[in-house]
């Protein structure tokens, strides 16, 4: 599957439904933890846009620009389960040590992800322009991997995390967006 594919049919829709979902949370709610997570939406939003840039992205521009002169090996068996079934496995993965960043506002969010859809689209087209080539770069736990298939990790990321969401809007979610309110009493 070509990238601009992926883009628009994988990528897409799940990334205007988070930019959607932006809509319904207020100043506190967006920075509030709850027990079914240690993150606040605010720190899983950092963590869908700006640990893909640090992470995903890095490793698809290592693969276009063939730095570290990585070309051999394959995946590792996660790597082949995660492709095949085109989701991470049920078991809990261990990730990073420290939490994200909290993002100050849903607007900031929101800047943060018309940014990364525009990075996104850039991306599936100089994959596309360049073809999937044989480089690769190392997935810790997935084993080596072209810019394809880290372009295709991203949205399996996203995917992921929306679970992790969908237990913290359990808790959080209102029918009323929660803004800062001050002590004075509206007459």
């Amino acid at each position: 599957m070509r990238a601009e594919k992926i883009y628009q049919n994988k990528f897409l829709p799940v990334a205007k439904y988070l930019l959607k979902e932006l809509e319904y949370y207020g100043e506190n709610q967006f920075k509030r933890k709850t027990p079914v997570s240690d993150w606040t939406i605010g720190q899983l939003y950092h963590h869908l846009i700006q640990g893909s840039y640090d992470f995903h992205l890095k490793a698809i521009r290592d693969c276009l620009e063939n730095k570290n002169d990585k070309q051999k090996g394959g995946k590792s068996f996660l790597g082949y389960y995660v492709f095949a079934f085109g989701s991470y496995p049920l078991t809990k993965q261990k990730g990073f040590t420290n939490p994200p960043v909290q993002i100050e506002s849903p607007a900031k969010a929101k800047d943060m992800m018309f940014g990364f859809l525009k990075e996104m689209q850039k991306l599936a087209n100089e994959i596309d322009k360049r073809g999937d080539s044989t480089f690769k770069v190392k997935h810790e736990k997935l084993g080596m991997l072209s810019a394809l298939e880290w372009y295709k990790l991203v949205v399996l990321h996203q995917k992921h995390h929306l679970k992790q969401k969908y237990k913290i809007d359990k808790v959080l979610r209102t029918f009323v967006k929660e803004e800062s309110y001050s002590d004075t009493p509206v007459v």
